[in-house]
């Protein structure tokens, strides 16, 4: 007997972790970010104020379904939304429901729990969704349209197949690209200065390595990010929870002994999540990043890695490591019954849309024209 069940304390989250990962084994997702390790660890360090909705499918004592998601009240153009939404949210780069290959029954469950909780929610939002874990086709049917709109757009990460061959990888760069690269080595030789690498994983990894990748963003050009101790502390937790699994994988990159750029991402079944990337501005000349990607890449070969994936976001440096698109999904299901959700998220898009579509009216003015 199928039955499904809402999670709202931290110590039922605790409790749920084996049978999570015997679940999350047989599901076909291969994500670090929808582990429970990642996922625990995050809602210990920013559930505040925050409400847990997890959702748990049951067939007696197993678990054989999961919608991990939270509830919580934002404001956009000064309305209160009351928002339902991936766990994690902006801070992951893929989200879903977890349930066993051809699991659609367990689905269906677990929309029609989400469906029956409809007075506490306007907005459910699921963002970064593959679609081995959410058929847009197949969710759109739990949601009758009657009573929901349902909003489905695309979203790309970039993915870098190596195959474990190095040789063969090399080849599909771009000479130019290599040439780049050569020459940025040049420069520092010119410059009389050095540079080494360190590859890092599992257990491997200390805070000190942290505290260097908190070092390297602060010079960045994007400083904010692990900003606040929180964030530091939660990069730091993470590191200790999943260094026992073996997944996250740092590398960096010294010049003249110096932390100069650095990648940080987690291993999880032969493919690396590339989740966080820097360099400090100081060396921007020299190209740090590529000099480290290109020997991470090497080394990953070595370890029997079988794909990169760059994650979300379509930035033009993606594409020189002759990576290719994988297609997942952001939905939006609004309820209908919600008018302020219904004008902000759907009618308001469609009409900047369609605003944005129309062609410029001629304006010129034919001064020959008699008339």
């Amino acid at each position: 007997m199928l039955s499904v069940k809402r999670v709202e304390t931290v110590e039922e989250f605790a409790g749920l972790r084996e049978g999570w990962n015997d679940l999350y084994d047989s599901s076909g997702i291969h994500s670090t970010f929808l582990t429970w390790e990642w996922l625990y660890t995050w809602w210990q360090h920013f559930g505040q104020g925050k409400d847990l909705f997890l959702l748990i499918a049951m067939e007696g004592d197993r678990l054989v379904g999961i919608a991990p998601l939270m509830r919580l009240e934002i404001y956009k153009r000064g309305f209160k939304v009351r928002k339902l939404c991936s766990m994690a949210n902006l801070d992951t780069d893929v989200s879903g429901f977890i349930y066993p290959c051809g699991g659609i029954d367990i689905l269906r469950q677990l929309c029609a729990f989400i469906i029956s909780f409809q007075d506490q929610w306007d907005l459910l939002e699921l963002s970064d969704v593959p679609r081995t874990c959410l058929d847009p086709t197949i969710f759109k049917d739990h949601f009758h349209p009657n009573d929901f709109h349902f909003l489905c757009k695309p979203t790309i990460h970039y993915n870098i197949q190596i195959n474990c061959d190095w040789e063969s990888y090399q080849r599909e760069i771009s000479a130019h690209f290599k040439h780049n690269i050569r020459r940025r080595k040049n420069m520092l030789k010119e410059d009389g200065k050095s540079y080494s690498i360190i590859h890092l994983r599992g257990e491997e990894i200390q805070p000190e390595h942290m505290d260097m990748i908190f070092d390297i963003q602060s010079h960045s050009r994007h400083p904010c990010t692990y900003e606040t101790p929180q964030e530091k502390t939660f990069h730091k937790d993470l590191i200790a929870v999943t260094g026992k699994m073996g997944w996250p994988g740092i590398s960096i990159i010294f010049l003249d002994e110096e932390p100069a750029a650095y990648e940080y991402g987690f291993i999880f079944h032969d493919r690396f999540e590339f989740w966080h990337s820097g360099f400090d501005t100081r060396f921007e000349r020299y190209a740090p990043g590529n000099i480290l990607l290109l020997d991470m890449i090497e080394n990953f070969c070595s370890q029997g890695v079988q794909e990169l994936d760059m994650l979300r976001g379509d930035e033009g440096y993606k594409k020189r490591w002759n990576s290719k698109e994988q297609s997942y999904h952001h939905f939006q299901i609004i309820k209908k019954k919600s008018m302020r959700c219904m004008v902000l998220y759907a009618w308001l898009p469609a009409l900047k849309k369609h605003i944005k579509n129309i062609p410029p009216q001629n304006n010129h003015v034919d001064n020959n024209r008699d008339d």
